[in-house]
């Protein structure tokens, strides 16, 4: 099947689809947005993705254990060496300053991250993804609830997925006494 046909996101193996012209999904739409998974044309070519997401998961969940454990050297060496960490109007590129962000944020602080509601989609040995994270955390003292999106970047590196990018946008951050309402 040619590469610009794709079945609705959503569609169960096994359901009877007619592939129609107003199905072709554009390349700058990931299906995380609204898009179609593209159509495969072989097993092997459906395994390497499969393989790929259950690979990028493992990552996402690598790094959450690494930052719950305050695992500086874990979290800097789950990124490209030219990868990146932005959150807010920051950015941290590069080993160097991704080793002095983690390092310094965990100074007195012990964030718990989970992830939930992950979507990837990949393309060789690039792949962008969206996931859902609440943090639970205690400063100062004091317990915190924040809660946001990873938009990420994910890179295949000497055969391992790491994170290229990792923008953390968040809907909130407050003290978890104040409520986020």
């Amino acid at each position: 099947m040619p590469p610009d046909r794709a079945i609705p996101y959503g569609t169960a193996v096994g359901d009877s689809v007619s592939i129609r012209s107003e199905w072709v999904p554009t390349l700058t739409t990931p299906v995380w947005c609204g898009g179609y998974a593209p159509l495969m044309d072989t097993v092997d070519e459906r395994l390497a993705v499969l393989e790929a997401k259950d690979e990028i998961r493992e990552l996402t969940a690598r790094y959450c254990f690494a930052v719950a454990e305050a695992d500086t050297e874990t979290i800097v060496a789950l990124f490209c060496p030219d990868g990146a960490f932005v959150m807010r109007e920051r950015e941290w590129a590069g080993q160097d300053q991704l080793r002095q962000m983690y390092t310094t944020a965990a100074d007195g602080v012990t964030p718990k991250p989970y992830i939930q509601n992950h979507v990837i989609d990949v393309a060789g040995d690039e792949a962008t993804g969206r996931c859902g994270v609440e943090i639970r955390m205690v400063h100062k003292g004091e317990a915190y609830t924040v809660a946001g999106h990873y938009f990420d970047t994910y890179r295949k590196l000497d055969g391992r997925w790491r994170f290229q990018r990792r923008d953390f946008r968040t809907f909130h951050w407050v003290p978890l006494a104040q409520g986020w309402a």
